[in-house]
């Protein structure tokens, strides 16, 4: 209360005794002024409506900014004819599918184990926007970047026909040819069309998951499919930092050493914060036997990101070899910590612990090891059947592949365990495990 209603309280006391009315909190509640407090709470009001819609104000001003300078990729509706729209896949299903596509091709070439499960194949996935029908803050963005002509966005459109009882898809960018579907598809099938136009696509938007894929299906021109893509896009596009990286992991798989070096050096001198080209430069390290530049590449990698599991895992075996099995453990445990369905650190801290006698403890590691490769070896599979029903045939057949290799890998596990039992003197469990 402010001094002014302590005064307002005080006269109600006066008067009450100069009437000789007896004083009570309910007269004081009668005669009380309460246009102060109504007053108080509607100003109070009014500040709290203006500070929420500043806040407003702020986060649409922020969407749109970012929506203008980031390098976004705009779907539009894609044109379908009548016979598709009634049985619902209209314009806006089909720029989503589309989407969906591109999405899952890129996530696919996404992974941190392509060739060798310590190759660190990591890049930008491609931001994808449907705007929505009505006005929305992707319509609005995507009216801006038109008016004000914004070169970092791209804008694919197009349209499935019928001709000859089967459907065909045109797609263009930025207004220019892109895609025309080289044979038809079912019409109850226009997905179907997808799988051939998305590497076109991803070849305009984000060569180096095209180059992946390349590699994914062991295309012996991935090397130089790689070189072509560096010399056509200026240094600054954000695919040359990451295809320097791939193309330090290729030459390193020729044992061309000296390159692959030059490679992740480049590629780091153009994006500097890029932990999986310090962690590739580790590899190449370690197997070189330069154990001290391994341990401060990928010690540079960790300080960049904590949480890259194959960073603590790779450090730990560079530790391993120095015969700092100590070190060597903190590091499996901590790669453990941070992905703990990675099969290779829990491998590699049983081999720790059985260097150090704890048998024991050992052998549920690598029992924990065999279980996660199970379960990697049927994520692969599922993998594979994705593919299919998109009709990446090759693409299938490589998933399926790995998931035989990654069952293949799996005897190790069952190998030191058979170690560490006969070091125990558990001579017949010891052979059913090398069985």
């Amino acid at each position: 209360p402010t001094l002014g209603e302590f005064g307002a309280v005080n006269r109600v006391i006066l008067q009450s005794e100069a009437r000789k009315e007896p004083f009570s909190f309910a007269s004081i509640l009668r005669r009380f002024d309460w246009t102060l407090v109504k007053t108080f709470f509607t100003g109070a009001y009014g500040v709290v409506a203006r500070l929420l819609w500043l806040l407003v104000v702020i986060v649409v001003v922020t969407i749109i900014f970012q929506g203008l300078t980031q390098h976004a990729t705009v779907i539009e509706p894609i044109s379908v004819p009548r016979q598709l729209a009634d049985s619902g896949y209209t314009a806006e299903v089909a720029s989503r599918r589309l989407r969906d596509a591109i999405n899952q091709y890129a996530e696919l070439g996404n992974s941190s184990e392509v060739k060798n499960p310590e190759f660190a194949m990591h890049g930008d996935l491609p931001n994808i926007i449907v705007p929505t029908v009505g006005i929305s803050l992707d319509a609005v963005v995507t009216t801006m970047r038109t008016l004000l002509r914004s070169t970092r966005s791209r804008t694919i459109s197009g349209e499935f026909t019928i001709r000859d009882q089967q459907l065909w898809l045109h797609l263009r960018i930025d207004n220019s040819e892109l895609y025309v579907s080289r044979r038809g598809a079912n019409l109850g099938n226009p997905d179907e069309l997808y799988a051939e136009a998305v590497p076109e696509i991803m070849e305009r938007i984000q060569p180096y998951f095209v180059a992946v894929a390349a590699q994914r299906q062991d295309a012996p021109n991935t090397l130089e499919l790689v070189n072509r893509y560096i010399d056509r896009l200026p240094e600054s596009d954000d695919n040359v930092a990451w295809l320097y990286n791939l193309r330090g992991n290729l030459l390193h798989q020729q044992h061309q050493d000296a390159a692959a070096v030059q490679s992740y050096q480049r590629a780091l001198s153009l994006k500097s914060a890029m932990p999986v080209a310090y962690i590739n430069l580790g590899n190449l390290y370690r197997d070189a036997g330069k154990l001290d530049d391994a341990i401060a590449a990928y010690r540079h990698a960790i300080s960049f990101d904590a949480k890259l599991a194959v960073a603590h895992n790779n450090l730990g075996v560079a530790l391993l070899r120095q015969k700092k099995r100590d070190d060597a453990i903190v590091e499996y445990k901590r790669a453990i910590k941070v992905d703990a369905r990675s099969s290779a650190p829990h491998v590699n801290l049983g081999i720790a612990l059985a260097d150090a006698g704890n048998h024991d403890s050992a052998i549920a590691e690598f029992r924990r090891a065999i279980e996660l490769n199970q379960n990697e070896s049927q994520q692969r599979k599922d993998i594979s059947r994705r593919l299919r029903r998109l009709g990446m045939e090759q693409e299938a057949q490589s998933e399926r592949r790995r998931s035989d290799l990654i069952v293949q890998r799996s005897a190790s596990p069952h190998d030191r365990i058979g170690r560490a039992l006969e070091a125990k003197g558990e001579l017949d469990a010891a052979a059913g495990e090398y069985r």
